[in-house]
């Protein structure tokens, strides 16, 4: 948790110098879900679970957008963390707690409450408050949620990264469903 809140705040002074971007964890009731689709500002591709592929550990990717495995009910659970589910399938987006490493894969599993589950979404705006994109920071890891610019491919794997505000591979627009 400490780890999540210092990468907010690094977020916060870093980038607000150089590049004049306001960053504000967002928050919520605890009653509060949002539909949404979320589309990698790097690719331009939603954030997905594959449909046919409703078990625990079944990879997070990327891939054009328009399916209904690509919309995400951004759940909020109380002291800035949400969980992020898949509407289709119920099962969150997590990444494993003993892999806390860069690169290491994001997947869905059951609801169950898991730190690793659980996720600080930071949203950034201009100088005169539009709003401009998101990043997903993992609650246990205080790593980013990304996929690999070079990826720009559908089937690209989303996975964790240290988070760096310059990397459009970790920014996420995203939209209501």
């Amino acid at each position: 948790m400490a780890t999540a809140l210092l990468m907010v705040a690094t977020l916060n002074t870093t980038a607000q110098a150089a590049e004049k971007i306001t960053y504000v964890k967002r928050t919520g009731e605890v009653t509060a879900q949002y539909l949404s689709t979320w589309t990698n500002i790097n690719t331009g591709r939603c954030l997905a679970i594959r449909a046919a592929s409703n078990y625990n550990g079944s990879p997070a990717f990327q891939h054009d957008c328009g399916f209904a495995d690509q919309v995400w009910n951004l759940w909020y659970i109380g002291y800035d963390r949400w969980e992020i589910r898949n509407a289709y399938t119920g099962r969150c987006l997590a990444i494993k707690a003993a892999d806390n490493y860069n690169g290491s894969p994001a997947f869905q599993y059951d609801c169950l409450g898991f730190d690793d589950q659980r996720w600080f979404v930071v949203d950034a705006y201009d100088s005169v408050g539009h709003y401009l994109h998101s990043f997903a920071i993992n609650n246990y890891t205080g790593r980013c949620l990304a996929v690999r610019s070079a990826d720009n491919y559908n089937g690209a794997p989303a996975f964790q990264h240290d988070c760096v505000t310059s990397y459009s591979d970790q920014q996420w627009k995203i939209r209501n469903a």
